[in-house]
């Protein structure tokens, strides 16, 4: 069992997997999608919990490699990962289960607080 940053992106990339088979389950589900909460569903779901959760599992090795600057771990870098994942989880229950994305505003606010920084 790996401490600190290994531990880090082994749960970053853990929450990764997890969205990925959300999007294919879905695929499987439904199989091809017209436009509609499913389509949204499962594009958001490959896009924001897989791309983008990759990108924050690997930050890491990304931001040294670019910054050209030492990185320091830290406990606060679990942040993004859990308002990510936690708000992702948030818009994808609510969409589903009313049918619409009006009441999205409440769970996205954690996705919009990682995305837009």
């Amino acid at each position: 069992r790996g401490t600190g940053v290994t531990r880090f992106m082994a749960i970053g990339l853990l929450a990764v997997y997890a969205w990925l088979a959300v999007t294919g389950l879905l695929l499987l589900a439904v199989g091809v999608l017209p436009p509609g909460l499913l389509y949204d569903a499962v594009i958001h779901a490959f896009f924001i919990g897989v791309v983008l959760g990759a990108v924050i599992a690997h930050e890491p090795i990304i931001a040294p490699s670019v910054g050209g600057f030492a990185f320091r771990f830290s406990p606060a870098l679990y942040v993004p990962v859990a308002l990510l994942d936690g708000g992702w989880n948030g818009i994808t229950v609510v969409e589903l289960a009313t049918g619409s994305t009006r009441e999205l505003p409440v769970p996205g606010a954690p996705v919009g607080v990682v995305v837009l920084p």
